[in-house]
């Protein structure tokens, strides 16, 4: 049964980090470049744009190298550190734009990479019969990340003044969960299937 599977519930919590990240990501980057000084709204959109071209690449580039080695988990788990370290890492960047930014682009790099190969992982895991209704769960409540991301944050800067505490806090869930991950899902259990891209 799969309710009875604990690594069921560490792909749960680990997508559920993900997408607390991606929502942090997504709603809180425009506010932490705009308390660096930033007044231009055009500057702020500009700015906010340049992680996610980082993640476009770094997308293509982990997949790529995932299929090419065959390999799931240390290339989820060692992308969402990579983004844990620029998340937490924010908090001490002296105010400067440059850094900021590089660190925004660093974290959404291995964010947005681990997602796709993520996915490979439960995929390989779970039997034919289980995988449909397993991959929907991890889905739908993984998703709850989103909705508790923005209250935890906001609550978490209103708290303490500091959107950075709260990125860093976002930082080492991810942590946690790449940890579990890896702990969760040892090499053998996991099939690895070569794709077209490979």
């Amino acid at each position: 049964m799969l309710f009875r599977n604990p690594r069921f519930y560490a792909a749960v919590f680990a997508y559920f980090s993900i997408t607390c990240a991606t929502v942090a990501m997504s709603l809180w980057v425009p506010t932490l470049i705009k308390g660096l000084a930033v007044n231009d709204l055009r500057t702020i959109g500009w700015l906010s744009a340049v992680p996610y071209v980082a993640a476009t690449v770094g997308l293509w580039a982990i997949g790529r190298h995932s299929d090419y080695r065959l390999e799931r988990r240390y290339h989820v788990a060692m992308s969402l550190v990579a983004s844990a370290v620029g998340f937490i890492l924010l908090g001490f960047t002296g105010g400067s734009v440059g850094w900021t930014i590089a660190l925004l682009a660093l974290a959404a790099t291995g964010l947005y990479g681990a997602i796709p190969v993520f996915w490979a992982i439960p995929t390989s895991y779970f039997s034919r019969s289980n995988a449909p209704g397993g991959i929907a769960l991890i889905s739908s409540l993984g998703c709850l990340g989103g909705f508790l991301s923005t209250a935890i944050i906001g609550w978490v800067k209103s708290l303490t003044g500091s959107l950075d505490v709260a990125m860093g806090a976002v930082g080492l869930l991810m942590i946690v969960a790449s940890v579990g991950l890896l702990a969760a899902f040892p090499a053998r259990l996991i099939q690895p299937v070569r794709t077209d891209a490979s």
